[in-house]
């Protein structure tokens, strides 16, 4: 489930099949809404999350909560999908096969949807772009990890700043 970090609230809302429209979840205790209470041990030092096209669903959403504390960036050549939703659907298949599939959003507090995309637009974009240039091209055809190597120099600046 996504968190905004930021608010420590998400709503859930899930496709109600007999009506049709997607309606509020309850939880355990009654709530509509999902809070998260910071716990221990906490990391106060600068955090770069790296994201990309690869970056799907639940990764989605732990890139989203931690783009939101005031001490994480996000970094990449390009943002993630957009593609986050709640799991919990399934079919049963011929030949073993269970098929899954999104069967709610994850909602902001002002129960929007918190992570989508559409038309190719949308998703988690990065706080630090990597241009994708000749050199960098070349870079990860040679086997080097661009995304890594930048993320790193990113923390060495901030360190060396504090």
């Amino acid at each position: 489930m996504a968190i905004a970090a930021a608010s420590g609230l998400s709503y859930l809302s899930r496709n109600n099949p007999e009506t049709g429209a997607f309606e509020l979840q309850s939880m355990e205790d009654g709530s509509q809404a999902l809070t998260i209470k910071p716990s221990g041990p906490y990391f106060s030092g600068s955090i770069i999350v790296l994201i990309n096209p690869k970056c799907i669903s639940s990764g989605e959403g732990q890139a989203m909560g931690l783009q939101n504390l005031p001490n994480a960036e996000t970094l990449g050549f390009y943002g993630n999908n957009g593609s986050f939703g709640l799991a919990g659907a399934e079919a049963k298949m011929p030949g073993d096969i269970t098929v899954h599939w999104p069967s709610g959003q994850s909602l902001n507090e002002n129960k929007t949807i918190q992570l989508d995309s559409q038309n190719g637009i949308g998703g988690i974009s990065p706080d630090i772009k990597i241009p994708m240039t000749v050199q960098n091209a070349i870079r990860i055809a040679n086997g080097e990890d661009v995304e890594l190597e930048e993320a790193i120099n990113a923390l060495r600046i901030r360190l060396n700043n504090n």
